[in-house]
């Protein structure tokens, strides 16, 4: 068995639709010279966004003054009714007619956003600590800052967040290892006050006499390849 994916299928050009709608009714393709790929063991997935704006727009209408809107905590049969007939018309009968079943996932919510940015900063720390030794803890106000800072879009998930870990935290920390202020042995704690990232020394750097770690081959700061 294989999984196929096909990402934003509704801005496929019709050829690629035309070759969808014969791998989900036949369960195979063939080139033009005859040459035949089975596909009958193949599980078909497709995601598109169509119709996100629709139901947002009539979140948004259903606030009163300059409220926020808050996020669908579930989708009305109404909004199921108004995505499924949107995706139809975008793929056409032939492609919506041989799926076997269609998930409808509501907008992320701000705390799946910050598990998205604490997973980021997670691995990157991990990197920093792997490969310079340094230490840094950062606190649930950068995780909030980070979202906060344009990253995060119900319509679109949380496809820049890690973007923005890289241009917020690893800039930040890169800088800070270049001007010597972390340096190997060092732990810090990261926080936010007044909308501006700083950095907190817990102890002051240490190194064993005896064994010196070994000078990343990398050039970059923070040691990535």
């Amino acid at each position: 068995y294989r999984v196929l994916l096909f990402e934003h299928v509704d801005r496929a050009a019709p050829e690629v639709l035309g070759l969808v709608s014969q791998i989900l009714s036949t369960g195979r393709i063939t080139d033009t010279h005859g040459r035949c790929l089975d596909m009958r063991n193949t599980v078909v997935v497709m995601t598109s966004n169509a119709g996100t704006d629709a139901i947002l727009s009539g979140a948004t209408k259903r606030v009163v003054g300059f409220a926020a809107p808050p996020l669908p905590v579930a989708l009305t049969a109404d909004d199921e009714t108004q995505l499924v007939r949107h995706v139809t018309n975008l793929l056409g009968d032939d492609v919506c007619g041989a799926v076997d079943d269609v998930v409808l996932f509501r907008p992320l919510s701000d705390e799946a956003g910050r598990a998205v940015v604490r997973k980021a900063l997670d691995e990157c720390l991990a990197q920093l600590f792997e490969n310079r030794l340094i230490e840094v803890v950062a606190s649930d106000s950068v995780v909030q800052h980070i979202v906060d800072s344009g990253g995060f879009d119900p319509a679109t998930g949380a496809r820049a967040l890690r973007g923005l870990v890289a241009d917020l935290v690893v800039d930040f920390l890169t800088e800070q290892i270049l001007d010597g202020v972390l340096r190997t042995g060092s732990r810090v704690t990261l926080s936010v006050q007044g909308g501006v990232l700083l950095s907190c020394a817990e102890k002051a750097p240490m190194v064993a006499s005896n064994t010196q770690p070994t000078a990343p081959t990398s050039t970059d700061p923070l040691g990535r390849p």
